[in-house]
């Protein structure tokens, strides 16, 4: 009996506690409910401060070391309204922009250099964001305890910001520590009592640097296209990068390629897609990732911007349409055509002639010592400013690795362009052709008769007329016969013997139709090559020397045998690129 009442008590006893838990998890449910509202009370306040942004007459806040003052005065106190703005007062400037600068009717300046290129939307946002603050939470805590203080940072706070308005009441704003969980971060205004938390971004819009607000340094807008050639020196050394023409064959026997190098010994090599695009990339984009110094004049020595910086000139053109007046223009007064009509009115409807003007421009910029972080200090040419750049710009400028930059496919010339391809190698000796003949078009011949002349009827005027006619028709027949229609034949022959256009086509695919594996490495090339760059007449195997037409010089491809994977390639005597045997092979196996 005893034991059955104990097992009727437990489930009772377990009720009891589970409604006490209910009771409990409803209770501190309430609370924290409580909690919440409060708390969205509180963050709801009204701004701290009763102003407007436009009282705000200057700011100034302590950062990282640094300490920044920005004042606010008419716009006509400054002397050049754009050079503090950082915005065009150019005449011709838009409507808009001349009725925002009477709106505002004041600039933003630095205390210390009222003439320091600022970015304005700096101090604006900064001015905005204090007439406006409001806190996310008070504390409990009221301020006046040096403990709650450097509890939470603001023994020794890490952004210090003061204003003053236009009746010059000051404040002071003190910002310490950030809370880890929620981010904001925990704030005393200068003759308040409390502690308040702050949202991160009233903090961070404080967090720059002078050199991090100035207004981006002018460089100019260049197309890809537009880009004729790129000049580089370093170290006592200079290469130039140029963008070939539009069916430029001498300088690209392929007709695929887009840039080339020139290198300080004279040679010529041809760059990869890869680095071609980097090229044109790190010249179309090229903009600053700071600004380090705004007046860096006696600092260039040691940002690596002196004698031992890389000088980049950049050449490119524009164009511009322009319309030009025509003979008729020039004339002065309006004629009128013979059914009454103002022909001069006539011709204003037309649409106006165009000449394509062209100009020519140099940009030039240096580069100097690289940064912890990769980016590079710059300079332009004739600015006080050192900037930095970002890595991947100035070493697609500085880079000249062979063994990256080289294009791989400097072997497959152009059929078009070739007249006749001779190999030359152990025991093989041949000439393969093309021959180009101009052929007549047969086509239907249309026949006219000539009328007979029916003489008698016809009175001597008559005749005479009928006799020019004819003579008129003998000649547009015979203008016509000299306009035969014609079409170009190929004839393809080996060693003078003529082939099928299916042979030629296959051998020429065999020695045109592949890419290099890759660029030798500067350790192969130095092991296969002497002091010319040439690799020794004596280990070449094959050679192919193509014979182009219209004036355009020959193309000489050798191979020479370098282990049992590769041969190594040079096109022209160009930098050694390495071939996989099998391509080879299968030449030797047709030539037979």
């Amino acid at each position: 009996m005893a034991g059955g009442k104990k097992k009727k008590r437990a489930p009772l006893v377990m009720g009891i506690v589970l409604l006490v838990c209910l009771a409990m998890y409803g209770g501190l449910l309430f609370y924290n409910r409580s909690q919440e509202a409060q708390e969205d009370a509180e963050s709801q306040t009204a701004p701290l401060f009763d102003l407007e942004s436009d009282q705000i007459q200057q700011i100034t806040y302590e950062y990282d070391g640094e300490t920044v003052t920005f004042v606010r005065a008419e716009a006509g106190d400054t002397e050049e309204e754009s050079g503090a703005d950082g915005e065009e007062t150019q005449a011709g400037a838009d409507a808009e922009e001349s009725e925002t600068e009477e709106e505002t009717s004041y600039v933003w300046t630095v205390q210390d250099d009222p003439d320091f290129p600022l970015q304005t939307t700096y101090p604006t946002d900064m001015a905005t964001n204090l007439a406006g603050l409001t806190y996310v939470r008070a504390l409990e805590a009221d301020g006046t305890d040096e403990e709650q203080l450097a509890e939470y940072g603001l023994d020794s706070p890490s952004l210090t910001v003061s204003f003053t308005d236009d009746a010059g009441t000051a404040y002071t704003i003190y910002f310490g520590d950030e809370n880890d969980a929620t981010g904001d971060y925990y704030g005393q205004i200068e003759g308040m009592d409390g502690i308040y938390t702050f949202a991160s971004s009233d903090v961070t819009l404080f967090q720059y640097h002078l050199n991090d607000m100035v207004t981006a340094e002018d460089m100019p807008v260049i197309a890809s296209s537009e880009i004729e050639s790129i000049d580089v020196e370093a170290g006592g050394e200079s290469w130039t990068i140029e963008q070939k023409s539009e069916g430029d064959l001498e300088m690209d026997p392929t007709d695929t390629l887009s840039w080339f190098a020139r290198l300080s010994d004279g040679s010529s090599v041809a760059l990869n897609e890869d680095a071609s695009d980097s090229i044109a990339s790190a010249v179309t984009g090229l903009s600053a990732v700071q600004c380090i110094e705004v007046d860096g004049t006696d600092l260039m020595d040691q940002y690596g911007l002196g004698d031992s910086a890389t000088v980049v000139t950049v050449h490119y053109t524009t164009t511009e349409e322009v319309e030009v007046e025509s003979e008729e223009e020039t004339e002065s007064g309006s004629t009128e055509s013979s059914d009454g009509t103002d022909e001069s009115s006539e011709a204003e409807t037309e649409e106006p002639e165009t000449e394509t003007i062209t100009e020519h421009h140099t940009f030039v910029f240096r580069i100097g010592s690289q940064l912890e972080d990769g980016t590079y200090y710059m300079n332009i040419d004739g600015s006080s400013r050192i900037n930095t750049i970002s890595q991947t710009t100035a070493e697609a400028l500085l880079n000249m690795d062979m063994e990256t930059i080289l294009s791989l496919d400097q072997a497959q010339v152009v059929q078009s362009s070739v007249a006749s391809v001779t190999v030359e190698g152990e025991g093989v000796s041949a000439e393969f052709s093309i021959e180009e003949v101009e052929e007549v078009v047969e086509t239907e011949e249309e026949t006219s008769e000539t009328e007979e002349e029916t003489g008698e009827t016809e009175t001597a005027a008559e005749t005479e007329e009928t006799s020019e006619t004819e003579e008129t028709s003998e000649t547009d027949e015979t203008e016509e016969s000299e306009e035969e229609e014609t079409t170009i034949v190929y004839h393809y022959y080996r060693d003078g013997a003529e082939i099928e256009e299916d042979e030629f086509s296959e051998f020429y695919q065999l020695i045109a139709g592949f890419s290099a594996d890759r660029a030798a490495t500067a350790e192969e090339a130095a092991e296969v090559t002497g002091e010319d760059g040439m690799v020794s007449q004596d280990s070449v195997e094959l050679t192919l020397t193509y014979h182009r037409k219209n004036g355009l010089s020959d193309v000489t491809v050798t191979f020479s045998p370098y282990n049992t994977d590769f041969y190594i390639m040079q096109v022209n005597g160009g930098y050694p690129l390495m071939v996989n045997k099998l391509n080879i092979s299968k030449i030797w196996e047709y030539l037979g």
